[in-house]
């Protein structure tokens, strides 16, 4: 009898430790103890690859144009509400860009053509005028 004692509590003392294992796991989820891959958040969108991979081949690597007009020190840059209207929906021979880019993409890429190759402004377009304009499903005042 002695034997099955100690077997017993043998077996209860591995499942206790088991269940102590998973609740450290389990409170870990929320505390930091997780492996950094699996907290880091997504990365920020980088504006110049997202223009690199989806501008460039029209607007030149450096906004000097092409097939495209130019963006290097294009006052029609200050207008957010232009720009994105023109990402999202193109125009004349641009493409629509609204089913292939995320609204993160388009965020990143305006501001990076905004503030690029002599291009100022002062009021960076945000996710919720990108977000607006792509449901409200067309071009909204430009002006």
């Amino acid at each position: 009898m002695r034997a099955e004692q100690s077997g017993s509590m043998a077996i209860r003392g591995r499942a206790a430790a088991g269940a102590a294992a998973v609740v450290l796991v389990l409170a870990g989820l929320g505390t930091g103890l997780m492996p950094a891959s699996a907290q880091a958040p997504a990365p920020a969108v980088d504006g110049a690859e997202v223009f690199a991979s989806s501008c460039a081949g029209c607007h030149g690597a450096s906004g000097e144009g092409g097939l495209g007009p130019q963006l290097a020190g294009n006052a029609d840059l200050a207008n957010s509400a232009l720009v994105v209207n023109q990402i999202l929906f193109g125009g004349e021979i641009m493409p629509a860009f609204a089913p292939m880019l995320t609204d993160e993409q388009i965020v990143a890429v305006s501001n990076y053509i905004r503030t690029s190759w002599g291009n100022t402004n002062d009021t960076p377009t945000t996710l919720e005028e990108v977000t607006q304009t792509r449901t409200e499903g067309g071009p909204a005042s430009a002006g």
